[in-house]
């Protein structure tokens, strides 16, 4: 089957999780629905009512668009009654059976259920899927594999992938689609920080365990003329550091914020950290180190500055070592000193590595994600 693009061409999105969060999976979300407009198709996207009136979502919606800069219509929304006893099962179910009363070509579920169901009334179904697998869900994809309209998982990784496979799902169900990052980001050129500015070390992302905020800190210790900014933690986090490392002046902790503003600390920034450890944890504190293809790494090429990060899961992926990043030990506070100081030290170094990081950001645009994701699902 092939979808020719057109503006009539609908491709249902289910979503279980609450659009009013704030978190990567929402941005990653919301890209890959304006990269489908982009492209032409016309997404849907199908989450539980939550005794939301339709305005109220068109609203929610707007927010969280207006918040990660992402260019979706708020009508693109499309609220699902579901069971409070059984709410994950109610919502996959009537979210497939929507699905096959509109007639939507694809639908593109990232709840088991929904992706379940939706193969089960005959919808020509993928399933995005970045983590493990639970019981539940190994015996649902089970289920799902022999069905000739279920054309496979949505990975997103290389090292993802091959854990699915380790899982009995076969290599052609599978398709690795690592996150994306926006064009625009690509147009101006890097600018580099100003030359009276301190020596300024940048992280963005949550604050959660495993994501190097203690490795941060310890390098800010044995650097003192540095300045090291982390952005991204909610209020009781940052005070918990402030309260923990009360003499580290040295270090900046911002909470999360628009993406407008974080842009500016990221041109205005010398050097990009992501010190992920070997228990790196999601929002729901499942261990997610092995299998994840951050899209702060993404958004970080996209700025023309050197990036030093942990060779741990599925990172060497996306960074090459000594080409578009440096990559050191998890958990080795050490390894990202000397690190820094090889980069801070050697500028010839530093505009090599980020020169060749904003090459390489040009291959991950959320446009050729979701067209790859198309192509796999329809063809």
């Amino acid at each position: 089957m092939t979808l020719a693009p057109d503006t009539h061409q609908r491709v249902a999105l289910i979503y279980r999780n609450n659009i009013r969060e704030r978190f990567a999976n929402i941005l990653s979300l919301l890209k890959n629905m304006e990269a489908l407009s982009q492209l032409a198709y016309h997404p849907v996207l199908m989450v539980p009512q939550r005794g939301w009136k339709r305005q109220q979502a068109y609203e929610y919606l707007r927010e969280a668009c207006h918040y990660y800069q992402a260019q979706v219509e708020p009508a693109a929304v499309s609220l699902v009654p579901s069971s409070l006893k059984f709410y994950g099962r109610s919502f996959g179910l009537l979210a497939a059976l929507l699905s096959r009363r509109r007639n939507y070509p694809l639908v593109w579920s990232h709840d088991i259920f929904g992706a379940y169901m939706a193969t089960l009334l005959g919808c020509t179904t993928v399933w995005e899927h970045h983590t493990g697998l639970t019981p539940k869900s190994q015996r649902l994809l089970k289920a799902m594999l022999p069905r000739p309209n279920f054309k496979g998982v949505i990975s997103i990784s290389h090292q993802h992938r091959a854990f699915l496979e380790q899982q009995g799902i076969p290599s052609e169900k599978i398709h690795v689609a690592h996150s994306g990052i926006e064009e625009a980001l690509l147009r101006p050129p890097p600018s580099p920080p100003a030359p009276s500015a301190p020596y300024t070390i940048v992280y963005a992302g949550s604050f959660y365990a495993g994501r190097g905020i203690e490795t941060i800190i310890a390098a800010a210790q044995a650097l003192p003329d540095c300045r090291f900014i982390c952005i991204g933690g909610t209020a009781e986090q940052i005070e918990e550091y402030q309260t923990r490392y009360p003499d580290c002046q040295n270090v900046q902790l911002l909470a999360n914020m628009q993406r407008d503003r974080l842009f500016t600390y990221l041109r205005s920034a010398h050097l990009l950290l992501a010190p992920y450890t070997k228990e790196s944890q999601s929002g729901s504190g499942e261990n997610i180190a092995n299998f994840q293809s951050p899209l702060k790494l993404m958004e970080y090429m996209a700025f023309g500055k050197p990036i030093v990060t942990s060779r741990v899961g599925a990172i060497p992926e996306i960074i090459t070592d000594e080409h578009n990043g440096l990559l050191v030990g998890a958990d080795c506070p050490e390894a990202y000193v000397a690190a820094i100081q090889r980069i801070q030290n050697d500028p010839t170094l530093a505009t090599q590595l980020g020169h060749n990081a904003r090459q390489a950001a040009a291959h991950y645009t959320w446009n050729k994600r979701v067209a790859g994701i198309i192509h796999f699902s329809l063809n």
